[in-house]
């Protein structure tokens, strides 16, 4: 049997991680991509494959993290739209 954790909120922790880990194998399977102005390979990423126990644990959380702030962004963003 699974622990539930309640957050007391609309947001499923269980499903949070199942899509942080659904984007880490997503990531592995494009590669590492260039996103600014520095040199090929000079980046070092970690590979989902690769990681461990606490390491795993810490991409996830810093996964979920940036998807909530993407998120509270993109709510801040449409705010003013609502006024017009």
């Amino acid at each position: 049997m699974l622990a539930t954790s309640e957050t007391g909120r609309k947001w499923k922790v269980v499903k949070a991680v199942d899509d942080a880990k659904g984007c880490f194998k997503i990531k592995e399977v494009i590669g590492q991509t260039q996103t600014d102005r520095t040199g090929l390979g000079l980046s070092t990423a970690k590979c989902w494959s690769e990681a461990e126990g606490k390491e795993e644990r810490d991409m996830v959380i810093n996964e979920i993290r940036l998807n909530e702030d993407s998120r509270r962004v993109q709510k801040a963003v449409q705010q003013p739209q609502q006024g017009q």
